[in-house]
């Protein structure tokens, strides 16, 4: 390894490992974005050099070099893993770099030809008519379905792929005739493959992005070292580390250490307990406070959610129809041509106008600009072939805790029940007693504290705090024995209650009642509910205003606080206290009448994700196996994205059935022309070229679609929409 060139936050490096090994480079690629501090890389294979700009005040050049030497030498392994898991973003961007190369060459063999024959004229084959049959003949076979299958069985013996000799043939016709408009339709089509994967390669970029752990990498402990492991090579009784922050992704028995964990993903309640040795851990929990080692008893199966295929598309199913039926309607109208003109020329025009390959590309063309219009209002869509799936929603399924709500919690009120402690002060001992346990509860005294400028109480109150998990503490302050926490609690201390057990509201409308006594008395209640996410009420609102009545909320919390937030939202079907299985069979059950569509974020939503007809989840607060789950992902936190999402999808897909109609309409009205004899075969190829272009420009208005909330479901017409 040589270092070419080198500046604070830029450094060259010449590397012979990749000399010549594309495959390696991208892989390369991969490797060193992940790295923090790195802001982009690019590696070289025609000259074997690695260029990084990184940010010099997260990592230093010195521990980058050290990591490519590491990683080209000792683990490959791991790079063979990288580029298996990212294979789809591997060839995307070898798709990217073919079309721009294809652009390269026919945009330069364009601009050849027109200095050419602007000096010297055009070769005599451009105007043989022998050569224009053959080059016709090709075209047609490429572009008819019926004679695309007959060629390829023909064909099957030849020792070469018979679609690249197709391609090659009518590529050296058109080219050997210096056809200039042939030529840019080359340029053309490479250019449309290259936005193809360009927006492609995007969405795949996007997704690396978006996740926190993309790889699944867990820290493997091996003969008293750590390693960074695939979580795919983990097995049995294999020991790994968890710190502090990190998601749970095995199931196992605490061997080493202690910690506070969150169960907000794996159960639906934001509840934290303690885990020691001997405890047990699931899948989906996450370690807020200290650090574990654990033996794992079980690895989860990463599923994905089966992809839609094209072919179960009802547009798709429309327009293979048509490209199947258009031989036949082709060769009665050439027929009938014949008999007009008694010209075999005329035939061939109406064989020309009539290739159905522009019905083809309106489809794709509007699929692609459907998701490009999605990303660019801040949704993935995984799988395009969801959208008529999308449409067909008529009911909508929530997941209430970290999806409906932001998983913690706020003070709605204080209740005084002793005169010498006003509610400052009750919230004062509490947040002091509470400053340092990690737990919904805490954690919203503290902060309410905070922003009423309340004192906290000493340090010394660190370690004069007993924590008992689902219950509350037991501490002392300025001399006083402080209870915080639930009636069973209460209980335990001997703390009574006297009537005061139930709140003025008899709990209506509050999520949790916080009881605080202090030396065995009484002394006040908070009051707490669960924070919305913003918008929400503004979301269900849309959602029904959009024709969708039928929507409802599920959850592993208790019934009590999701029939509080289904009040509060207006919803009157709900279930709370589900397991995931439980969840899964009311998926089940609702898509007896519609389909469904369900919004959740955690492990107990996974089933019923699964089975959902649409699954959304949000990129930045859902956990890996949910996103996995998911037809469609959220960007932002942004709620009003889920009617938009159904807004948008509508939309477009009408614009894109009323540009395959042009198509079709296009290739019926100049096919008729062209049987009465008023095309010529030069100017068929253009024309039916010129409907492949026009149908890309057209789909290219699915982009400038707009979200309108005042629009219902189903009022499509010509004031909303344009015609195309």
């Amino acid at each position: 390894m040589e270092i070419l060139s080198q500046i604070p936050g830029r450094i060259r490096i010449k590397e012979k490992n990749i000399y010549n090994d594309p495959k390696l480079c991208q892989v390369t690629n991969l490797y060193l974005n992940q790295l923090q501090g790195v802001i982009k890389s690019k590696s070289n294979p025609v000259i074997g050099t690695i260029s990084i700009t990184y940010d010099p005040n997260k990592v230093t050049d010195t521990v980058l070099v050290n990591k490519i030497k590491k990683m080209l030498s000792k683990e490959k392994e791991y790079l063979k893993y990288l580029g298996e898991l990212h294979e789809g973003y591997i060839k995307e961007e070898e798709r990217l770099h073919v079309a721009k190369k294809k652009m390269l060459i026919f945009g330069s063999i364009y601009v050849a030809y027109k200095i050419k024959q602007h000096f010297f004229g055009k070769f005599f084959i451009n105007r043989h008519l022998p050569i224009l049959k053959i080059a016709a003949a090709v075209t047609i076979i490429k572009g008819y379905p019926q004679l695309k299958k007959t060629y390829t069985k023909l064909t099957k013996y030849f020792p070469t792929d018979s679609d690249k000799l197709l391609l090659v043939a009518g590529t050296a016709l058109t080219l050997s005739r210096e056809g200039n408009k042939g030529t840019m339709l080359l340029f053309l089509k490479a250019f449309t493959d290259a936005l193809d994967a360009y927006f492609k390669l995007q969405i795949q970029k996007t997704l690396l992005e978006n996740q926190s752990n993309p790889d699944s990498l867990v820290w493997f402990n091996h003969d008293e070292g750590r390693y960074l492991m695939p979580l795919q090579s983990i097995e049995e009784n294999d020991l790994v580390s968890i710190y502090q922050k990190e998601t749970i992704m095995v199931e196992g028995v605490v061997t080493e250490g202690e910690a506070l964990v969150n169960h907000i993903y794996y159960s639906g309640q934001p509840d934290v307990k303690r885990v020691k040795k001997g405890s047990r851990v699931e899948a989906g929990m996450v370690v807020i406070l200290g650090d574990i080692k654990v033996k794992v008893t079980k690895i989860p199966q990463t599923l994905f959610k089966e992809d839609l295929l094209l072919k179960s598309l009802r547009i798709n199913q429309r327009t293979t129809q048509h490209r199947e039926r258009a031989l036949y309607l082709a060769s009665i109208m050439a027929l009938g041509s014949y008999f007009i003109t008694g010209s075999t020329l005329a035939p061939l025009s109406v064989f020309l106008l009539m290739t159905p390959s522009a019905a083809k590309v309106a489809q794709n063309a509007g699929l692609s600009n459907y998701l490009k219009l999605l990303l660019k209002n801040k949704i993935l869509l995984r799988n395009v072939n969801t959208i008529e799936k999308i449409l067909e929603v008529n009911s909508v399924v929530f997941d209430k805790t970290g999806t409906l709500t932001k998983g913690r919690l706020r003070i709605a009120g204080i209740e005084s029940l002793d005169r010498n402690y006003s509610e400052e002060k009750i919230l004062e001992i509490s947040s002091a007693c509470e400053s340092n346990i990690c737990h919904p509860v805490a954690q919203t005294l503290t902060k309410a504290a905070d922003i009423k400028g309340l004192v906290e109480g000493g340090t010394e109150q660190e370690h004069s705090v007993i924590y008992i998990p689902s219950e509350g503490i037991i501490s002392d302050y300025e001399g006083h024995k402080v209870v915080i926490g639930s009636k069973k609690l209460m209980a335990r201390e001997k703390v009574k209650l006297n009537g005061n057990g139930q709140s003025k509201s008899n709990n209506k409308g509050f999520y949790l009642i916080v009881y605080v006594a202090v030396d065995g008395k009484l002394v006040g209640k908070i009051y707490m509910v669960e924070e919305l996410e913003h918008q929400v009420k503004e979301m269900i609102s849309s959602i029904k205003d959009y024709g969708i009545e039928d929507v409802s909320i599920i959850s592993g919390d208790l019934k009590r606080n999701v029939a509080h937030l289904s009040d509060q939202l207006g919803i009157t079907c709900y279930q709370g206290e589900l397991s995931n299985e439980e969840k899964g069979r009311y998926i089940n059950k609702k898509q007896e009448n519609s389909a469904v569509a369900m919004i959740g974020d955690g492990i107990n939503d996974l089933p019923a994700l699964e089975k959902a007809d649409v699954s959304i989840s949000f990129v930045n607060q859902s956990c890996q196996q949910a996103k996995h789950q998911s037809d469609c992902l959220m960007l932002e936190k942004d709620m009003m994205l889920v009617p938009r999402l159904l807004e948008l999808t509508e939309k477009s897909y009408y614009r894109i059935n009323r540009n395959v109609d042009f198509t079709q309409n296009y290739n019926f009205v100049l096919g008729l022309l062209a049987m009465m004899g008023y095309i010529r075969p030069f100017k068929a190829k253009s024309l039916n070229t010129v409907n492949s272009i026009v149908a890309i420009m057209n789909s290219m208005r699915i982009l400038r679609i707009k979200p309108n909330r005042q629009l219902e479901r189903g009022d499509l017409n010509e004031k909303t929409i344009p015609t195309l």
